[in-house]
């Protein structure tokens, strides 16, 4: 079922080509945002070993900023990551269908890889990572 292709243009589409696609959206958005919150990452850096001191007056604020933008980048980097495992689950259920017993190991497979999935989004500080800033340093 999830193997059907589909017709797009003159070639086919197939289920796990949309998901090397979302897998670079994905990926592609985390880059962004990485070019979104550089100069406060180096700025977290430089306060925390002391470069810039006292940190500026608006450092908390960009902090929280930072801290909530680097969920978002997490979450994207996994989704990437997972999305390409499961494009490859995919074409090697395709290509191994007259593969005896591929089908009880591939289930098992990906049962693993979408439970892997499941913990890693679900390892995530977010109670660090999204909270405000006096939180995040104990006050």
């Amino acid at each position: 079922m999830l193997s059907n292709p589909a017709r797009v243009g003159e070639g086919i589409f197939i289920v796990d080509d949309g998901l090397v696609l979302f897998s670079w959206i994905a990926l592609l958005l985390n880059a962004s945002l990485w070019q979104v919150c550089k100069d406060a990452l180096y700025e977290n850096i430089a306060v925390y070993v002391g470069h810039i001191y006292p940190p500026p007056l608006d450092y908390e604020r960009r902090s929280e900023g930072y801290l909530r933008k680097s969920v978002a980048v997490i979450v994207f980097f996994y989704t990437g990551l997972w999305s390409i495992k499961l494009a490859f689950l995919l074409f090697f259920k395709r290509l191994g269908r007259d593969v005896r017993h591929q089908n009880k190991i591939w289930w098992v497979v990906l049962s693993i890889t979408v439970a892997t999935y499941v913990i890693c989004l679900g390892t995530i500080e977010y109670s660090c990572l999204a909270s405000s800033f006096s939180y995040v340093i104990g006050e």
